[in-house]
């Protein structure tokens, strides 16, 4: 359903499960930052957790979900910002009271900014040191260069440095809009529960705020509409450096994730990395032994999608040799195999939903709209 303001909830009704999840998806993330603002999507999510109008400190923001036993978090990526809670079946009118106050109502006071900004800075410095995170960095910044896609959500020690409160402020006032949300709920509730828990939360916002929405809808920014999906490849890039183990990423860009046979992608991926039985693993780790950690992923965006393999090896040519011409035998592959790889991403759907913190983190956009049509095409 879609509230007055532009707010869309979803409802997963799950009877029988002890926890409810509530997750609130914004679409806003390190896309929408202007350049030399990179990192403002990433400070303004740690921002809000420093305290509301109706809880002035982060403590007591956390202390009416952790003395339920309950938990809430929150992640930033490059399209969207996710913040979630899990609580106790009986809470869900706390999680949304929660949830709703610190995304929507936050202090973001001044003397605030700078304390986050060390924590911030410290945490680019060791993702620095990540050989992952790096991978990972080297890989947008090559098949998107100079777009907001090439830039961390993190962001850069030298653009967090000079992000101001009134960068914040206006980050915050122009993106986390009802109509740039999505909330849903999953566990043992009711849609008609939770459209009633909900209203009262939000009406009485939408009466405080004056509409929320009042005014004519602000654009997004022009890096948010610019479109980076024309690839043409391949590309290679190596960065060299004294680690004794090398990092090796294979990445292909997909179409985008809106039709069925974009679920078969982490289909693909599960059969070759994911877990001791996939075929690179048993290659690279069981049979020649020249790699230390093997994994596959699939990751859509909004206008693309990244299939990936990921090698840490202590012989990145022969890894790389290996991989390719593995790839090429893909299609050779018995039909039992394929059975193997849809029975396993299937079950990882079942036990991804079974563990409700990420029950609620991955419907509204990408991942959710993929699981939803996976499950259809590959059954």
């Amino acid at each position: 359903m879609t509230l007055p303001g532009g707010l869309r909830v979803i409802a997963l009704d799950c009877p029988g499960r002890t926890v409810i999840a509530v997750n609130l998806r914004v679409r806003a993330g390190s896309r929408c930052e202007a350049p030399g603002k990179n990192g403002l999507a990433h400070f303004t999510e740690h921002m809000l957790f420093r305290g509301t109008r109706r809880r002035p400190t982060g403590k007591d923001l956390s202390r009416d979900i952790e003395c339920l036993g309950g938990q809430m978090d929150a992640v930033t990526a490059r399209e969207f910002a996710s913040y979630w809670v899990n609580v106790p079946v009986g809470y869900l009118p706390r999680a949304i009271d929660v949830l709703w106050d610190f995304v929507r109502e936050p202090l973001l006071l001044p003397e605030d900014v700078e304390k986050e900004r060390d924590v911030l800075i410290e945490e680019i410095l060791e993702l620095q040191d990540d050989p992952e995170a790096v991978v990972d960095r080297l890989t947008y910044q090559n098949i998107w260069p100079d777009t907001s896609f090439a830039r961390p959500p993190f962001g850069s020690v030298e653009a967090v440095r000079a992000i101001s409160h009134a960068d914040i402020a206006a980050y915050h006032t122009r993106y986390c809009r009802p109509d740039r949300m999505v909330l849903v709920v999953g566990g043992d509730v009711r849609p008609d529960e939770v459209r009633d828990c909900l209203s009262e939360r939000y009406d009485a916002a939408r009466e405080h705020d004056g509409g929320m929405n009042a005014g004519p809808v602000v654009q997004a920014e022009d890096t948010e509409a610019e479109g980076p999906w024309s690839f043409e490849g391949p590309r290679y890039l190596a960065q060299v450096d004294d680690m004794d183990t090398g990092h090796l990423r294979i990445a292909f860009v997909t179409p985008a994730p809106v039709s069925p046979p974009s679920a078969w992608y982490p289909v693909i991926a599960s059969l070759l990395g994911d877990g001791i039985s996939s075929h690179l693993y048993q290659l690279l780790r069981e049979e020649t032994g020249i790699a230390y950690s093997v994994s596959a992923d699939y990751e859509p965006l909004s206008q693309a999608g990244l299939l990936t393999i990921t090698v840490a090896t202590r012989d990145v040519p022969e890894a790389m040799l290996r991989i390719v011409t593995a790839l090429n035998r893909v299609k050779g592959l018995p039909q039992q195999a394929l059975e193997r790889a849809r029975r396993r991403y299937l079950g990882w759907l079942t036990m991804e939903s079974a563990a409700q913190n990420t029950t609620t983190s991955k419907v509204p956009e990408g991942k959710g709209i993929l699981q939803q049509s996976a499950s259809s095409v590959v059954t």
